[in-house]
């Protein structure tokens, strides 16, 4: 599930309680209208709400549908809408985005190419149309949910989103902000309330009083009480290691990991909640590690509903000294919205802290002092329903000369989200704790599987003849450990997915632990004889 926050939302028990009461529906709003109006200035407001992610198919705009005289929604498009004016191709078929699920009303339903709020594309509209949803069960509802209706409108006239709600009940404005600008584009909030004995789904419908830009669209639900249910870290993923993928081309620190080296990579995930470190995120956000002789490149995704609207927000909002001036993006930490790296160099005593904000801010330090300043950079990019992190850490701002394939680094990610904070190694209730980070494996993990049969052997065959006449002795325990060996692990590295490769990398991590106990045995033995 796709989480995020919403500031300052006010949600009105009484009001969730009056709604219940047997009432005639003509009497419902009036009543219930008035229960608001009284208890708005008496009720707190409920802090940081969680949203699910955005209900609505495609709410940028950026997907639109070819429809011709083949298809069947042709007919509904230009004969029960032969009114309204569409965008057509050099082929005289109709356009339409992908989130229109029904015409109702509609005068203009366009494509607009040279002015959107985000990506590349908007919806031109005048009239109304409803919104399709993103799976089955989106629309699903019950009394007293709370739906938070976001958009982006530019032109001179009114818009408004409208929830239609089946069964018995109805449904309730709570509040609007925001209106529409001729030369700017404006942000449009409204909170809506299911009130009602038997709801059962909503219809989301948009309207546009004149022919207006629309863009951006979100309708997402606050989380219902136990709604969210997290799971346990699985017992045979414990363990928490990466492997970079070597890149043979350059990497241009954009923020939108398109080079083809990003999509060989492996993306790594299974962040654990800092609160409870044995149960997974809710929010998983994945990262992908590649390298080349002197960097190390992280790319990460981070699911955040409604991304483009908070980054608008958070530009906002700066960050501000004691003085209200704006602080400087260049060395200012911040945990809203921010990841944090940190990474040891192998054989290191010293780690380095990295700390970009979706909003732009970096900072980082030399362990825990701050007054260290390295040479990586990044970039930022932010899409619907998440944001994207590309990053360059040079080898020498954490000591070393190049990053060749070598195990021994040290890794952990932490996200900051105002669902909460998620931690990928288990570091307990501090971030700074190089001795609880990951492990990254700087080679491929194809690569450096193929490999540890040889070096098995190879380990095996200087125990033995460190262990001289008394090798006899461990002829069970290398029977037991050989057997061990050759056992399929996991589904043999055939899927390249994190929990495969960490169930893989764990039994083969604790063969390499019965050869070290083997091998201090030894070094035991022959130390007392």
């Amino acid at each position: 599930m796709k989480i995020e926050h919403f500031e300052d939302i006010s949600v009105w028990p009484a009001c969730q309680g009056a709604a219940r009461l047997t009432m005639s529906r003509s009497i419902a709003r009036p009543l219930i209208m008035a229960l608001i109006g009284c208890l708005t200035g008496l009720l707190p407001a409920v802090q940081g709400a969680e949203l699910t992610g955005n209900l609505i198919l495609d709410g940028g705009m950026e997907e639109w549908k070819e429809t011709g005289p083949q298809d069947g929604w042709w007919n509904h498009l230009t004969v029960q809408g032969k009114t309204t004016e569409f965008t057509r191709n050099a082929k005289g078929n109709v356009l339409t985005p992908t989130v229109l699920s029904q015409l109702y009303d509609t005068k203009v339903l366009k494509l607009e190419t040279k002015d959107a709020h985000g990506g590349q594309k908007a919806l031109r509209l005048n009239g109304q149309c409803y919104l399709g949803n993103s799976s089955p069960d989106a629309f699903k509802t019950r009394d007293g949910d709370v739906y938070i209706v976001r958009y982006w409108v530019k032109g001179e006239g009114q818009t408004a989103m409208h929830l239609h709600v089946y069964g018995d009940a109805i449904t309730q404005i709570l509040e609007t902000k925001g209106h529409p600008s001729k030369g700017q584009w404006s942000l449009i909030e409204e909170r809506i309330q299911v009130v009602g004995r038997a709801p059962t789904t909503i219809y989301p419908r948009l309207w546009a009083s004149v022919e207006m830009l629309i863009d951006d669209v979100s309708v997402a639900r606050v989380v219902r009480e136990g709604e969210r249910k997290l799971i346990p870290v699985p017992s045979d993923c414990q363990e928490r290691v990466a492997f970079a993928s070597e890149t043979d081309g350059k990497i241009s620190i954009d923020g939108k990991l398109e080079e083809p080296a990003w999509s060989r990579a492996v993306p790594f995930s299974g962040f654990r909640c800092h609160g409870d470190q044995t149960l997974l995120a809710a929010v998983q956000p994945s990262f992908r590690v590649i390298f080349d002789a002197q960097n190390l490149y992280f790319g990460l995704e981070i699911p955040l509903a409604n991304a483009r609207q908070v980054l608008d927000e958070l530009r906002r909002q700066p960050l501000t000294d004691g003085s209200e001036k704006p602080r400087s993006k260049a060395d200012t930490y911040t945990s809203r919205e921010s990841i944090e790296l940190f990474l040891q160099a192998p054989g290191k005593s010293r780690y380095g802290q990295f700390v970009v904000s979706l909003d732009g801010y970096r900072y980082d330090g030399n362990g825990s002092d701050g007054a260290w300043n390295g040479n990586w950079e990044f970039a930022v990019a932010a899409a619907d329903d998440r944001w994207f992190l590309e990053m360059r850490v040079p080898a020498k701002d954490l000591g070393g000369e190049q990053v060749a394939p070598a195990e021994g680094w040290r890794l952990n990610l932490c996200s900051n989200q105002k669902s909460g904070c998620s931690t990928w190694a288990a570091v307990g209730p501090a971030f700074h704790n190089p001795s609880a980070f990951g492990k990254l494996i700087a080679q491929n993990f194809a690569q450096w599987r193929e490999q540890q049969p040889a070096l098995r052997t190879r380990k095996k065959a200087e125990i033995l003849q460190a262990a001289g006449s008394g090798c006899a002795v461990y002829t069970d325990r290398w029977a037991a450990i050989d057997a061990f060996s050759s056992a399929p692990s996991g589904n043999g590295g055939k899927t390249q997915d994190w929990e495969a490769i960490t169930r893989a990398y764990s039994q083969m991590d604790y063969i390499g632990y019965a050869y070290r106990c083997v091998e201090a045995e030894v070094r035991y033995r022959n130390f007392f004889q």
